[in-house]
């Protein structure tokens, strides 16, 4: 700011600055203009109050958006209402109010401009309490922070991560980057991949792990569990159990838990085996010696 302060200076050239002294000079007070004026001022900040409250009202009403929206939007308001006022009453004392509106103008512009990306965050603010894409208390992840929603105000996104920190991540920042709401929906999947040995047979595994996976407390029946088998590796074949659970972090890490014991369990008890990497190994005479690998 006070490097904005010669910049803000420059713009009022020196016209201007001749055009309000001259005005004050013209200024004429008397005890009616006086009680005029007075009044003026009292009405405008009586009328800017009413505003401001029938305003918040109207959005407690509403509720099409946050009431931090509404409250700001009466609180502006509010302040347009008493500056109106006070420049009719400086009218009414016989200042011309002209000069002074042009330069506020021209400051207003160069103040725009310094503080854009404070204006870029409340706009954003405001369109983030206005559309709801999200709303306190939800699950997101935001340029690959996940954390609970606290909080939106008119500059940032106040988030509690999972390791238990606050995060403010700026509103434009917010609405320029992609983010996951996973609290949105009643249930979404997870994934886990299972390597199976060549000997195994997969028409039995995928139906085990299906099994397995549908019996899981946490996994909810419908969408229904479904098992692709995905890749032929080096050492494995791979399959791919999707299952759904409920959307909070906590629930989903506890389906996943659940879900990978008991397809171990059922594996182990029809003897299918969860190949880990193994390396053959050949002289160039008789049979390979396998061995794991490393």
């Amino acid at each position: 700011m006070r490097a904005m302060r010669p910049v803000l200076m420059q713009t009022i050239s020196s016209e201007d600055l001749d055009e309000i002294a001259s005005s004050l000079e013209k200024v004429q007070v008397t005890w009616a203009t006086a009680i005029s004026a007075g009044l003026i001022v009292i009405i405008a900040f009586l009328a800017g109050r009413l505003a401001r409250r029938s305003i918040r009202e109207l959005g407690e009403r509403l509720e099409i958006a946050s009431p931090d929206v509404f409250k700001l939007a009466g609180r502006t308001a509010a302040y347009l209402i008493a500056l109106m006022g006070i420049a009719a009453a400086l009218g009414v004392l016989g200042f011309d109010v002209i000069p002074l509106v042009s330069a506020l103008g021209v400051l207003a512009i160069v103040l725009a401009i310094g503080l854009q990306p404070l204006i870029e965050d409340f706009a954003a603010g405001v369109t983030l309490q206005t559309r709801r894409p999200f709303e306190t208390g939800d699950q997101v992840a935001i340029l690959g922070m996940e954390g609970t929603v606290l909080d939106v105000t008119s500059r940032t996104v106040l988030i509690e991560s999972v390791a238990g920190e606050y995060v403010h991540v700026p509103n434009r920042t917010v609405l320029d980057s992609p983010f996951t709401i996973f609290t949105a929906l009643d249930a979404r999947r997870s994934t886990l991949d299972v390597g199976l040995d060549y000997a195994s047979d997969l028409q039995q595994a995928t139906q085990l792990l299906r099994e397995a996976a549908s019996n899981t407390p946490g996994v909810v029946g419908a969408p229904a569990v479904e098992v692709f088998i995905h890749e032929f590796g080096e050492s494995t074949i791979n399959a791919s159990v999707w299952f759904w659970h409920d959307t909070s972090f906590r629930d989903a890490w506890a389906a996943r838990h659940a879900v990978a014991l008991n397809l171990k369990r059922a594996l182990d008890a029809a003897g299918i085996t969860i190949a880990f990497p193994q390396r053959v190994l050949w002289s160039g005479e008789g049979d390979g010696v396998s061995g794991p690998l490393g």
